[in-house]
């Protein structure tokens, strides 16, 4: 079951983190969307953590090419975190916007055994 989505955002200096969890789509995106374009602008280190997102939608991958292209137009790259293999990590490889950001994968941690 996809959970309800939360949106984050931690500054530290100069660097602006905006982690997302749960599933986000065009239907309760605002708080990311809003968070990213008001910082993407001015910000020198944009990283957005998806490791806890379970789904991103078209809406999210267009905020998230436009503060790309708003941090290059800056001569600055935005950094997405995704946890592999989930829905986020392939939503990013396939539209090819791994071209216009940095892409850290962090492979998922391997289910503990409950006996132990």
């Amino acid at each position: 079951m996809e959970s309800r989505p939360e949106v984050t955002v931690t500054r530290d200096g100069d660097d602006i983190t905006i982690a997302a969890t749960g599933a986000l789509d065009l239907f309760n995106c605002r708080e990311f969307h809003d968070a990213l374009l008001d910082v993407a602008d001015s910000a020198e280190r944009v990283t957005i953590d998806l490791r806890d997102a379970q789904y991103i939608d078209t809406a999210v991958l267009a905020d998230v090419a436009v503060g790309a292209n708003k941090m290059r137009a800056r001569q600055k790259r935005l950094t997405v975190v995704v946890a592999t293999p989930t829905h986020p990590h392939r939503a990013l490889e396939i539209t090819g916007l791994t071209a216009i950001l940095d892409l850290q994968v962090e492979a998922l941690p391997e289910p503990q055994d409950p006996a132990e």
